[in-house]
């Protein structure tokens, strides 16, 4: 029977290899995370990537995968499990560590009860070699920020939770808190202890962050938390006091211009004049603090009005160039044309970008704000005003709910706006992509079998480049423009198949 069962566990892990893809060049569609800490309770494997089967892989597949990748000797000299009738598969070594059984091996923060046990897409492994090997005190810890990556913002307070794992009397796992332990960031301790509820705040800068914890009081298994943290990034259009558009949605990664410990609007302004303003934010730019009013416009891009300006963020008033940004966010800050009576209406797509096929007819909804009885602003649709596109005036006029519609004979990237001949408007502005048309050699915005004869031509040499699409015409995808694109093309036009192969039924 024992030489039965040691012939079975061989089958079984040789077996497992086949099931792994090996990690390379990216991460497959479906993935599991492997830790491994060591004995000192290093961490030696840092959640590392298996590609998987979609059926899962079990735990003692992953961690022989790990051992094969990374241990010196790979898993024969690494890693040893035996089988029982008793207990079935069992830890005997891990990481060159054989002490008798004394391993832990938890997934997604929860005990895993046996090696055969299935890891599935995203599911995250730790295992580790006990450092109390004679009463096996060491608590598993985690955090509670469980993302493969956390983003945050850089310079800005990013808080997480300490837990730890008990039991209770029924052996079942129970989350605590971690009181009283230090946070680490990159292995240097960084003065943050948690709290009872196991919360901690951390500031970190533009990078990324590993942070880990340790514990004077008790041990515990190192935690593990990445922390992406960069700066935001918001997108900014500015208006003159003409109505023409200066800056159309320009993306900017901000950083804190008047160290004044925030990122706001006026950062994002003075980053945008400058780089678009010629002569920088100094030329164009200014503002004015105050400890009344805080801190002011008094120029924008170019102009000294005496203050005639307005800017709001996501569509909606802002009080203050203080006023703090989040990455996202979008910025437009207009001069008024009417400085006067400050009459500019404010008015709105639905949406800042999209993309759209060529020739497809696309809605869209202009709104403007406008303010109840108690001052709080109120959308509404924008009757009456008139669609352009690249600066250019369509037929197309909003309707009593706002809509519009939009088509485009070219592809590529196009500005959308609107002008009003009845009321005194910031423009607005919607950034459209248009997509061309696979197929669509010749660029008239349909597939023809003329798009099968311009490819014909072009490959006995007939025409030239500036004549054909050749970002639409490897129809078939197989990476070159060939004659068989241009049979896929006739196919489809004759109803046998779609333009990706799939057969027609009639």
């Amino acid at each position: 029977m024992k030489k039965m069962i040691c012939i079975l566990l061989c089958v079984i892990l040789a077996c497992s290899a086949l099931s792994v893809t090996a990690f390379a060049d990216g991460v497959s569609e479906y993935t599991v995370y492997v830790t491994i800490a060591d004995g000192s309770g290093q961490i030696v494997v840092p959640d590392e990537p298996i590609s998987i089967e979609d059926n899962g892989m079990p735990i003692y597949a992953a961690l022989k995968n790990i051992h094969d990748r990374f241990y010196p000797g790979g898993a024969k000299e690494g890693f040893e499990a035996t089988l029982s009738e008793q207990y079935g598969l069992s830890l005997e070594k891990l990481w060159g560590v054989k002490n008798g059984g004394s391993y832990g091996y938890y997934v997604n923060n929860k005990p895993a009860y046996s090696l055969d046990d299935i890891l599935f897409n995203g599911d995250h492994l730790y295992a580790w070699i006990y450092r109390d090997t004679v009463k096996w005190t060491d608590t598993y810890c985690y955090f509670e920020n469980n993302e493969h990556i956390n983003e945050a913002v850089a310079g800005r307070a990013f808080t997480g939770r300490l837990c730890a794992i008990e039991f209770d009397e029924n052996w079942m796992p129970v989350s605590v808190p971690v009181e009283g332990a230090m946070i680490t960031d990159n292995g240097e301790d960084t003065g943050v202890i948690t709290d009872e509820n196991g919360c901690f705040t951390v500031t970190p800068d533009a990078k990324v962050h590993i942070y880990s914890a340790r514990s004077d009081t008790m041990t515990i298994t190192t935690p593990r938390m990445y922390v992406n943290a960069s700066f935001p990034t918001v997108s900014v259009t500015i208006s003159d006091d003409k109505g023409q558009l200066q800056a159309i949605w320009e993306r900017i990664t901000l950083y804190d211009t008047d160290e004044d410990g925030k990122f706001t609007i006026s950062d994002a302004l003075f980053i945008a004049h400058d780089r678009l303003y010629e002569g920088g934010a100094a030329a164009g730019y200014e503002v004015k603090h105050t400890e009344q009013y805080g801190t002011s416009l008094e120029k924008l891009w170019g102009v000294k009005n005496g203050g005639a300006f307005g800017y709001y963020v996501n569509d909606l008033p802002a009080y203050s160039l203080d006023d703090e940004l989040n990455n996202g966010d979008t910025v437009y800050a207009w001069i008024y044309q009417d400085a006067k009576t400050w009459s500019d209406q404010y008015v709105y797509f639905d949406r800042p970008y999209t993309e759209i096929p060529l020739g497809e007819v696309y809605e869209v909804k202009l709104m403007t704000v406008t303010f109840d009885e108690n001052w709080q602003p109120v959308a509404v649709p924008f009757e009456d005003a008139v669609i352009t596109i690249d600066g250019e005036e369509t037929s197309s006029v909003t309707d009593a709910d706002g809509i519009g519609a939009i088509s485009f004979t070219t592809p590529g990237e196009h500005t959308v706006s609107a002008i009003s001949y009845s009321a005194v408007i910031t423009p607005p502005v919607m950034v459209v992509n248009v997509a061309p048309i696979l197929g669509d050699a010749d660029r008239d915005g349909v597939v023809t079998v003329i798009d099968a004869t311009t490819i014909q031509k072009y490959k006995a040499s007939l025409i030239d480049e500036e004549r054909i699409d050749l970002s639409v015409s490897d129809v078939d995808g197989d990476g070159v423009v060939s004659v068989m694109d241009a049979t896929r093309i006739q196919k489809y036009k004759a109803k046998i198949c779609e333009l990706d192969g799939t057969p027609i039924v009639q």
